[in-house]
């Protein structure tokens, strides 16, 4: 197994995932064109068994699939990082890879050279591309640079790439401790970044100029759909409710669609008092940049399955 990667991806699975992994991205995970290692992680046994012999057909991509006996998407998210550094792994970008994303041939094996470009160009502290599909990305953005680097969108959808020496530069993925998959709370990580680091949060919109887009982020399928139907008015509230528990806002500021009044949250948010709640992680027991503590309280959690690349099981 390599130590260096150019890219790592955190990929948590999100219910009956076998058909989106086995049409969309493992098969297309190759078409980036340089060294990848994927951390897949699975919460259910029907869905480990499910992906195992995915995971031994792909060639060409590090693949390493653990099992969590949780539905916390978010420490799910978290856990990647973590592992990767305790177990001497780097690369030049970390993301939440979504299970549903697609790359392209002939097209995707641009994605590090466009955030070398980008990077070079801005110092992001995350980047991403306009999918074509998951289209709120780039409004109240601060301006572009060169036409299709657009900077500090008030939305943008994931994956967000991050230079892996700031991994852990603003900490990590945070949520409610009793709700597993709330909405929002991707975009406090996102903006916590910025405001931290200082620097821009910018969308690559190349595709813009090509009409070829950089990957395709899909839709859930029926199934999916149906299951995040079916809660989605939990999801929202409990996302609001973080935001107002973690920075004390007021309930008038964050209401039902919370994301139409981001602008006016994120300014909150870079002042006193709320600002001093910043750096915390409600879903960890407040912990901030303890990473070994929060690291012990994740393991007991995930169970190593396989990988296509020689990781040992733990």
């Amino acid at each position: 197994m390599k130590t260096h990667y150019d890219l790592i991806f955190s990929t948590p699975t999100y219910h009956s995932v076998k058909e989106r992994l086995a049409k969309f991205y493992l098969p297309t995970l190759k078409y980036l064109g340089c060294d990848v290692l994927s951390v897949i992680i699975t919460q259910c046994k029907e869905d480990t068994e499910a992906v195992i012999p995915l995971v031994n057909e792909t060639k060409g991509t590090d693949i390493v699939l653990f099992e969590f006996n949780s539905n916390f998407m978010i420490q799910a998210i978290d856990w990647t990082p973590l592992w990767a550094i305790k177990h001497g792994l780097s690369a030049k970008y970390y993301t939440f890879m979504p299970d549903n994303n697609e790359f392209l041939e002939g097209i995707s094996s641009t994605t590090i050279d466009l955030l070398d470009l980008a990077f070079d160009k801005t110092n992001f502290c995350i980047a991403t591309f306009c999918d074509g599909i998951h289209s709120y990305v780039g409004w109240g953005k601060d301006g572009a640079i060169d036409g299709h680097i657009e900077v500090n969108p008030t939305w943008i959808d994931n994956p967000h790439f991050i230079p892996w020496k700031d991994v852990f530069s603003f900490g990590l993925w945070d949520g409610p401790t009793d709700y597993p998959c709330p909405l929002f709370v991707d975009m406090e990580y996102v903006h916590r970044a910025k405001i931290l680091s200082g620097r821009p949060v910018v969308v690559d919109t190349t595709f813009a100029f090509t009409g070829q887009y950089q990957y395709i982020h899909h839709h859930a399928n029926d199934n999916v759909t149906a299951l995040r139907s079916a809660n989605a008015v939990d999801r929202i509230n409990y996302g609001v409710m973080f935001w107002i528990t973690k920075y004390g806002l007021n309930q008038e500021l964050v209401w039902i669609n919370p994301h139409m009044h981001f602008a006016e949250i994120y300014e909150a948010i870079q002042h006193p008092p709320y600002s001093e709640r910043m750096k915390r992680h409600i879903i960890f027991n407040n912990i901030w940049d303890d990473y070994d503590a929060i690291y012990n309280l994740l393991r007991p959690h995930f169970k190593l399955i396989t990988s296509n690349c020689g990781v040992e099981r733990e």
